[in-house]
């Protein structure tokens, strides 16, 4: 989990150099050489990517056999309405897509698109007091595997990867494009990170630019210089993570 935010930092980063390219495919949190990368190393037995395959393919949302969860017309964070089930699905969908990308087994692409077409065919809306953290902590991972999916050849239907664009457009995007000031910096950093990943997704500049804008110079948490709290790095969340 710890790799995982630091890619999303990795993201932001490289991705500030070059906000007005055209976006490269596969993107978001993993880039094509990435995944070569992570494929090769597992399969010529290298380390630490083998030690750290075995502990990710034994995890249960690894698991092409994993049980969907979802979707449901609602999701939603305090109250919780569904929200245990759309963070476990889509944990599922980032994983089972990464496996597919390392073993090349049909079935984890499978799996990763059935979760992803569960929830885009009923999602209508994100609830509740905390609605925008929700949407920030599992819309990252939909969208990653959904862009897996998109790029690799996966087997995933047109009109199902249209359906997945509206989710992050009209569902997601809403709830997460006004940020959230009144929070900590994990807040307005889990809106920044979907929301570019939802630009990258569906190829809008106007999203991916309003949430880099937002990392360089908003006025909320997320923004750098208020994140990091210190000369050593420290950010507002460092305590609580560790």
């Amino acid at each position: 989990m710890v790799k995982f935010w630091r890619s999303i930092a990795l993201l932001v980063t490289l991705l500030l150099q070059s906000v007005a390219a055209d976006f490269v495919h596969p993107g978001v949190v993993h880039t094509k050489e990435d995944l070569i990368l992570i494929r090769q190393s597992v399969a010529e037995n290298k380390e630490p990517w083998k030690s750290g395959y075995e502990r990710f393919k034994a995890d249960r949302h690894s698991s092409a056999d994993y049980r969907v969860q979802g979707g449901f017309r609602e999701f939603g964070r305090n109250p919780t309405i569904h929200n245990r089930e759309a963070i476990q699905d889509a944990s599922a969908a980032y994983q089972n897509a990464i496996m597919w990308v390392i073993t090349g087994d049909q079935e984890h692409a499978k799996k990763a698109i059935e979760i992803l077409n569960a929830w885009s065919s009923r999602l209508e809306v994100i609830t509740g007091r905390d609605r925008i953290l929700a949407a920030g902590i599992s819309g990252i991972k939909f969208v990653t595997a959904a862009e897996i999916l998109r790029y690799t050849r996966s087997g995933w239907k047109g009109d199902d990867i249209a359906r997945a664009e509206r989710m992050f457009r009209d569902v997601f995007y809403p709830v997460i494009k006004d940020f959230a000031t009144f929070a900590n910096g994990n807040w307005d950093a889990a809106c920044v990170q979907t929301m570019m990943a939802i630009g990258v997704f569906t190829n809008d500049e106007v999203i991916f630019k309003r949430a880099v804008d937002w990392y360089q110079s908003g006025k909320g948490n997320a923004r750098l210089t208020h994140y990091v709290i210190n000369e050593e790095g420290q950010r507002q969340e460092s305590g609580r993570d560790q």
